[in-house]
């Protein structure tokens, strides 16, 4: 499939998009990072993502040009 092996971010993976897209990049076969709130870090390591803190300070220096997908829900600026 398109997505087998590929690495996804899901920018604000707690919510329903973000949740859709996690469950649809698994079922692909895709690597899947999230970034949320930390108390929804255990349901999303569930569905099968690698958490990340909200912050993009304290994710982005780990993921920046790693990632062959990114879907962003939340739209911050500065990153």
């Amino acid at each position: 499939t398109p997505l087998t092996n590929a690495n996804v971010l899901v920018v604000g993976g707690n919510g329903p998009s973000g949740l859709a897209a996690i469950e649809l990049a698994s079922l692909e076969g895709a690597n899947v990072f999230a970034t949320a709130d930390e108390c929804h870090h255990e349901f999303l390591t569930k569905m099968g993502a690698r958490c990340y803190p909200v912050r993009p300070g304290e994710w982005l220096p780990a993921l920046a040009g790693k990632m062959d997908v990114v879907l962003d829900s939340v739209c911050l600026d500065g990153y």
